[in-house]
């Protein structure tokens, strides 16, 4: 079962059985509401079930960072005028985030969390 408490309102996640993207458009203390994205698969089967969305290259590459040397890098710190987000890609589907220790990310979610946090604006993302 999807873990309903790290979702944001505009997250991505998926349905488990067919693999459409679903978007987050509501949440509360018992669950999330979703939007089928590709509208022409709505509604979906009986026995749907939200499940996160890993975290690939390509959703990187539609989100507008830049990958060089094993980095996929965006924005800019103001202060430090480094980049404001740098994930290293380590190997297949396992990217790690460096700041105040070593983070993992495998999912689409988190990505979108993680910018949100240190940008305070959301991650330009079209799937």
């Amino acid at each position: 079962m999807a873990i309903i408490q790290e979702y944001r309102v505009g997250n991505f996640a998926k349905d488990e059985k067919s693999g459409v993207i679903l978007k987050v458009v509501g949440t509360t203390e018992k669950g999330a509401s979703f939007y089928v994205m590709d509208r022409d698969k709505y509604p979906l089967k009986d026995g749907w079930s939200a499940r996160h969305l890993p975290l690939t290259m390509e959703v990187f590459r539609k989100a507008g960072f830049t990958y060089d040397n094993w980095h996929w890098t965006i924005g800019k710190n103001p202060l430090t005028r480094n980049h404001l987000l740098d994930i290293t890609w380590i190997d297949g589907d396992e990217f790690s985030f460096f700041r105040n220790g070593h983070h993992k990310i495998k999912y689409v979610h988190q990505l979108q969390n993680l910018y949100f946090l240190l940008s305070g604006k959301e991650l330009n993302l079209n799937l």
